[in-house]
């Protein structure tokens, strides 16, 4: 009886320490992460990166182009500009209300090698406001 229960505490000790590693894989895997990409007029495109995820640089569509001025709080400013014989010969759509398939900007974030990413929240500061 003795033997018996000497190897079940040493079951319960090997489960035991198998849990606590899964268990910490987990918690380590929760380590907090952002990307920021500064949008001015003067900088570039480049995001900066904290924790363990990877920060695509701002691309633009095609028809897109980052203006040489700057908005408000020196804010980046993007337009669509006019080109002669292309889809918008006279730049912006006036009074756009649908959707362009073609007007877009992309922020790609991706978690390093062997991670998995939740996304918790997105925030966008336009106009010198956050949306």
């Amino acid at each position: 009886m003795k033997k018996l229960l000497l190897k079940t505490k040493k079951f319960k000790a090997g489960v035991f320490v198998i849990l606590c590693l899964v268990m910490g894989l987990n918690v380590k895997a929760q380590t907090a992460a952002s990307v920021t990409w500064p949008l001015s007029s003067t900088t570039t495109t480049a995001s900066t990166v904290v924790g363990n995820v990877t920060g695509g640089v701002e691309t633009l569509s095609s028809v897109m182009a980052i203006k040489d001025y700057a908005g408000l709080s020196g804010a980046q400013r993007v337009n669509v500009p006019a080109t002669t014989g292309g889809t918008y010969p006279s730049g912006w759509p006036a009074l756009q209300t649908t959707e362009l398939s073609d007007v877009w900007i992309e922020f790609a974030v991706t978690p390093n090698t062997g991670l998995n990413l939740t996304v918790n929240s997105v925030i966008l500061s336009m106009c010198g406001g956050y949306w």
